[in-house]
């Protein structure tokens, strides 16, 4: 796509309503807080799970300037998002999700509640060309 094009297409979103506060990760997910220590990554249809957890990462360290070792917690699975009129989207946290299990797994998954990855590999996730 050509540079006017997607300065057309940013524009659009912009102008869409429940968009415009919203931070678009390097891998083109949308990001938005829902409260004080959640946030939301709205996905698109057929989305792995590395890509959420890449847009999670790119978000706590862009946005959040968080730790490198600060730890990002999944608190809800795929569901319709909270942020915007859509139906993919998946709720992170900074602080563990209460009476879930959060020991360390090697997974990507975005269904486990508690599943947890340091804001540095999963930002790292956004190198990969990865597919689950």
């Amino acid at each position: 796509m050509k540079i006017f094009g997607k300065l057309t297409l940013a524009a659009l979103i912009a102008c869409l309503p429940g968009l415009a506060g919203a931070w678009t990760s390097s891998n083109h997910h949308r990001v938005s807080p829902v409260s004080d220590t959640v946030f939301e990554v709205v996905g698109r249809p057929g989305s792995a799970g590395q890509e959420y957890w890449c847009a999670a990462g790119d978000y706590v360290h862009r946005v959040l300037k968080a730790r490198v070792v600060q730890r990002i917690y999944l608190v809800r699975g795929p569901a319709p998002a909270q942020t915007a009129n859509w139906n993919y989207a998946v709720l992170f946290s900074l602080t563990p999700p209460v009476d879930e299990d959060t020991r360390a797994r090697l997974t990507l998954s975005v269904k486990q509640v508690g599943s947890n990855l340091s804001s540095a590999l999963a930002q790292g996730y956004c190198q990969q060309d990865i597919r689950f």
